[in-house]
């Protein structure tokens, strides 16, 4: 799907832990999100926010080292709960 174009885009849960305001003249004040604790990602056709971009690419291209660097770490996280 994201290889044909289908899934363009990402959205994102995340609950703000600290933030700040800054004010730009006539346009509407900037919001930086300065500290987030992140609850999801997803790549969608219809983002949230649609400035996101998704990409396809190849395991090989990682090495076989590195995806099993991965997937014990995967593991690892699944066996924690998160």
């Amino acid at each position: 799907m994201v290889g044909r174009g289908d899934v363009t885009g990402a959205s994102f849960a995340f609950n703000v832990k600290e933030h700040r305001w800054q004010e730009r003249g006539g346009d509407l004040p900037l919001r930086e999100l300065v500290d987030v604790d992140l609850t999801d990602v997803t790549i969608t056709p219809n983002p949230a926010y649609p400035d996101t971009e998704v990409a396809r690419r190849s395991l090989d291209s990682l090495g076989k080292p590195v995806f099993r660097l991965y997937t014990a770490r995967a593991l690892e996280l699944m066996e924690m709960g998160l």
